[in-house]
């Protein structure tokens, strides 16, 4: 909706010599910490925008994923105060256009200039969106020389959020008033500090951090949720009794679940019946070109799809996935190093999309995760069951209380594999070493406790191994191994 006869007033954004370090607007430490995890996190627009304008033409320093006030803004340029904000499609809900609205407000109340621009623009027309940028930018430079008033002729029309124009940005200045739009009486966090909707779709990575700390301004010591993280077996998977079993008892935990599972027994007998022989080195699978095609038939298809409908059927509301939907868990082939692995793949744990999968969670829907990714080349990767329930527990951390559970067949880690009473109730990593040394540890077990401690040393609250059938007892601390970090 282009506005007609307008003159724009720009405010001078001349800085003094103190202003550098007001640039933050009063940010607390949480959202310093917030901003620095969403720097090593940006969506392709904005890895686009960025190297566009990180060194440019203007001479002006721009900052990315910037506290300002309570907010993070995706880039800002201190000495004109102008703030430029990337929306994936999410933005198109009325309730988030109401909510852009709000926050536009307050950054305008700071006195700060605000440029909006969808992703589809930035990667499909970036040499327009340069151009509107520089237009703004030539303006508010205009405006610190005294030229303050200007017209719409060279300026880039106002836009609603909600109109279809292509192209034009919508521009906010801090002189229009707030248009009657109320005042946040108590702002969120930055572009991902939407609220909570009812039913929210998935966005440009999950903007929304909805509910869960440390976003928004509920404070350092806001008690997170509780979120139960479980990885199951092939050999739990292919047993029906005590799937059944399992099953029930995972529906009936409260609060957010996450339900990994493996399946390499299943792989394993099919791909014998189609003469894919299994290979196997420190419980890892060697994945080749056959072998892919195999584990992703079983894995994403058959194993998945059975433990959503059993899970349905108990009046859970699960969603099969797999790590490459929605990039929930981005990775890279694994490097040939001492051993070719094949189509593996190492998940990125720092590009793990926390926000996406707060939005399924948040939705009451119960992620059941088969253990594949992709590469970004258009090829499925084989990923290890217990690294992938290790890097969301971790990741997930940062947002939920989690507590990892390894699930299978057994009732813990043995000292003796072949005696079930055996159980080594906990283990802290010299006790980790000694058993190796031993070598009292199978290997399949081996990655297990590999990814176990990793989680317990990067914060999550409790890992704990042990059979399936025992889950209560496990969740109650009553059964199991409990890894201590």
């Amino acid at each position: 909706m282009k506005v007609d006869n307008m003159i724009l007033f720009f405010r001078s954004p001349l800085v003094g010599d103190g202003d550098r370090q007001n640039m933050f607007y009063g940010a607390s430490s949480e959202i310093f910490k917030r901003a620095g995890e969403l720097r090593n996190k940006m969506t392709q627009a904005e890895e686009v925008l960025w190297k566009a304008i990180h060194i440019n033409e203007w001479k002006l320093k721009f900052r990315r994923q910037h506290p300002v006030s309570r907010y993070i803004v995706d880039f800002y340029c201190h000495p004109i105060k102008l703030v430029i904000e990337l929306d994936g499609g999410i933005h198109e809900l009325a309730e988030i256009k109401r909510y852009d609205e709000e926050r536009e407000s307050n950054l305008r109340n700071l006195n700060l200039t605000v440029l909006r621009f969808k992703n589809e623009e930035v990667l499909n027309e970036k040499k327009i969106v340069l151009e509107k940028i520089s237009n703004v930018i030539r303006k508010l430079k205009d405006a610190t020389s005294g030229n303050a008033s200007l017209s719409d002729k060279d300026t880039p029309p106002l836009t609603n959020p909600s109109s279809g124009d292509r192209g034009i940005p919508p521009l906010t200045n801090p002189l229009l008033g707030d248009r009657g739009i109320p005042a946040f009486t108590n702002p969120p966090l930055g572009d991902r500090g939407i609220p909570p909707l009812t039913n929210p779709p998935l966005g440009d990575r999950g903007s929304l951090p909805l509910t869960n700390p440390p976003l928004g301004d509920r404070g350092k010591n806001a008690q997170k949720r509780k979120l139960t993280i479980i990885k199951i077996g092939g050999n739990i998977a292919d047993d029906e009794q005590i799937l059944s079993f399992f099953l029930s008892a995972f529906a009936g935990i409260e609060g957010k679940k996450i339900l990994i599972h493996g399946g390499g027994k299943i792989a394993t007998r099919i791909g014998d019946a189609l003469g894919i022989q299994s290979k196997y080195i420190d419980g890892r699978r060697i994945t080749d070109a056959g072998t892919i095609d195999l584990v992703t038939m079983v894995y994403g298809g058959l194993i998945n799809k059975k433990l959503v409908a059993k899970l349905q059927s108990l009046q859970c509301n699960a969603i099969g996935l797999t790590g490459a939907d929605a990039n929930l868990i981005p990775a890279t082939k694994r490097p040939v190093k001492e051993i070719d692995y094949g189509f593996v793949g190492d998940v990125h744990n720092k590009e793990i999309p926390g926000f996406n999968w707060q939005l399924l969670l948040e939705n009451n829907l119960t992620p059941v995760v088969a253990p594949l990714t992709h590469d970004g080349k258009g090829n499925i990767l084989n990923t290890n069951a217990d690294t992938i329930a290790q890097e969301l527990a971790v990741a997930l951390g940062a947002y939920y209380d989690v507590t990892l559970v390894y699930s299978f067949e057994k009732t813990g880690v043995l000292s003796d594999v072949n005696d079930e009473n055996t159980v080594i109730a906990s283990i802290d990593p010299a006790g980790f070493t000694k058993l190796k040394s031993e070598k009292k540890i199978f290997a399949g077990m081996l990655p297990k406790l590999e990814n176990a401690f990793v989680a317990v040393k990067s914060g999550v609250k409790k890992v704990i191994i042990g059979k399936a059938e025992n889950l209560e007892d496990l969740l109650n601390g009553n059964s199991g191994t409990t890894i201590i970090a």
